[in-house]
């Protein structure tokens, strides 16, 4: 199959609708695969940086019977959990450990994302789920809309206290007791960032240490563990000699709040050229002030 380009207003001859493997992008300039070409632009309020908006579905498992964690009369507090989940893409904090030379503070990521719906389902099996929690039996089972949302699936592990998730082609696993906490939403934004095609900023491979490959992201990062962000903690990774922890939200921090210039990219660019993750996102919010009305024999062009 050839691939389909079309003459985009943000990025031309770089926009791929058809390839045969979504991992790849066919026959393009090598610009279309520069990650600063996609970081977004603060000039004149993002004008020429059109918000990528995440189509999402969320899923509460109860019991059999009910009963359980998760419960409708918490309806205003998954709200206010979507609402924190997208200021962590909105209202970016600075850096707590800057770069050398600095990167360029941008506070505004360009993605943000849509609540679809709110779905609970009682099902003993999978509300304590006993199996590995990278399994994708929630998503088969009880995944809706698989090829226009991502379905994020809340459930528990009584052996497990602490929270954690997981994201795979179209799906997010959180193992969660408390989606009521900011803690939670940025987990959650943590996923998404691994959704998008980030890694974590620092991470131990045996006895290497091994990051992101960006160079505007701090490394050696001891950003390993749920700890506060300061540059007198934990002063030593387990594999990493590194002299703090940041707030980066691909970390493990308590303060995540940031993405660098570089993790944006190449988030916007997976928005762009993926096409397992661009069926999942609506590229600008309609505003009818910019409207253009085409009538008979007339042309845009």
């Amino acid at each position: 199959m050839s691939p389909t380009i079309l003459f985009s207003q943000d990025y031309p001859d770089c926009v791929v609708l058809e390839i045969e493997d979504d991992e790849q992008i066919l026959g393009l300039p090598n610009f279309c695969t520069d990650i600063t070409n996609y970081i977004p632009d603060p000039t004149n309020g993002y004008e020429n940086s059109p918000i990528r908006t995440l189509k999402i579905s969320l899923h509460f498992f109860r019991k059999s019977d009910g009963t359980g964690i998760y419960q409708p009369e918490g309806i205003d507090t998954i709200h206010q959990f979507f609402d924190w989940l997208k200021d962590h893409y909105h209202n970016m904090h600075p850096p707590t450990l800057p770069v050398s030379p600095p990167a360029q503070e941008i506070g505004e990521s360009r993605i943000s994302f849509e609540l679809m719906g709110i779905y609970f389902h009682d099902d003993d099996y999978v509300y304590d789920f006993p199996l590995d929690f990278y399994n994708s039996y929630p998503y088969d089972h009880y995944g809706i809309n698989k090829e226009s949302e991502i379905n994020v699936f809340f459930f528990r592990q009584s052996n497990y206290t602490s929270g954690a998730g997981v994201a795979g082609p179209g799906w997010v696993n959180l193992r969660n007791e408390n989606y009521d906490s900011w803690a939670s939403s940025q987990l959650l934004a943590h996923e998404f960032g691994h959704f998008m095609g980030l890694f974590h900023t620092g991470r131990c491979q045996g006895s290497l240490c091994v990051d992101d490959d960006l160079d505007d992201t701090y490394t050696p990062d001891c950003n390993l563990d749920w700890k506060e962000c300061d540059a007198l903690l934990n002063p030593v990774c387990d594999c990493c000699s590194g002299s703090g922890i940041s707030n980066n939200t691909m970390g493990y921090n308590k303060c995540r709040s940031y993405f660098s210039p570089k993790q944006m990219g190449i988030m916007h660019r997976e928005l762009l050229h993926n096409n397992a993750k661009s069926k999942f996102c609506t590229f600008s919010d309609y505003n009818p002030l910019n409207s253009i009305t085409i009538n008979e024999d007339e042309s845009d062009l």
